[in-house]
Formats: structure tokens, C-alpha cells, sequence
């Protein structure tokens, strides 16, 4: 018996000591193309906790998951709300009170020739809101 005890311990702890290999979602992806989203409009991809944002300042895209505690945030008509300890975000992702004291994170975009609106969820922009993406001729609606 004191034998199936160690080495259910030993188990356990090589399993803690080994990282989990599993392949998680690619952090750079194609998002669509800019007239996949419409003007003035924000877009929840659900599959990939984040917000896309068109407007005619240009496009951007952040994060829905609160800066605390990392709860899905939900919409309201002033900007966003933590369900769970209550955080409160303006239309931008933007900070109006806590307890989250960063604001939601904006994600790079940028456009490839063949017309596809990518995203880096590895790198932050420190300005926050839509960013101009030089669109593509017959890309404007």
C-alpha cells in the first residue's frame, strides 16, 4: 500500500514539475477583411475574447476580458462592465472605475496584400482606439 502512495506522489509531482505542450490558439490571425466589419460598428469574436472596432477614425481591435481579474466584460450603452467585481470601462476600453486599474488592451492590426486584416494579441499598443488601416480599392464601405 505505502508503495501506490509514493508513487502516486512521484506521479503527481512529475506531472506539476512537466508544462502542459498543448497548443493553444495562434496569437496572430487573420481577422477578415475591413468590409467584413461595418462602419461604425463594434464586432464581439467571441471564439477569441476580443472586440473589433470600425469607425472613421480607422480600425482597432481589444481585448473583452477585464484587466483585473480577467472576467468577460459585457457591453452597456456607456461602454463596459465587469460582471464579476464590477469594473466599469468607457467606449474605448478605458478605465472610469475600478477595481481594474488598466485599461482593456488594444492589439496591433495591420493589413496584408492580399487584402486580409491580421491581429498580434502579443503585442499591445499604448494608445488606445482605432488606428488608420490603408484599405484596399474597393475595400472603403
Amino acid at each position: 500500500m505505502a508503495g501506490v502512495c509514493v508513487l502516486s506522489t512521484v506521479v503527481g509531482g512529475v506531472r506539476v514539475a512537466v508544462p502542459d505542450f498543448e497548443e493553444g490558439l495562434p496569437q496572430r490571425f487573420p481577422l477578415g477583411r475591413p468590409s467584413d466589419f461595418k462602419m461604425n460598428t463594434l464586432t464581439w469574436l467571441q471564439d477569441r475574447d476580443l472586440f473589433v472596432i470600425r469607425n472613421e477614425d480607422g480600425m482597432g481591435a481589444f481585448s473583452c476580458r477585464c484587466t483585473h481579474l480577467g472576467c468577460m466584460v459585457r457591453r452597456t450603452a456607456d461602454g463596459f462592465v465587469c460582471p464579476c467585481h464590477g469594473a466599469e470601462y468607457g467606449p474605448l476600453g478605458e478605465v472610469i472605475s475600478g477595481p481594474a486599474r488598466r485599461p482593456l488592451p488594444w492589439y496591433r492590426l495591420w493589413l496584408e496584400r492580399d487584402g486580409r486584416l491580421w491581429v498580434d494579441l502579443d503585442e499591445t499598443l499604448d494608445d488606445a482606439g482605432p488606428t488608420p488601416v490603408v484599405l484596399p480599392q474597393g475595400d472603403e464601405a
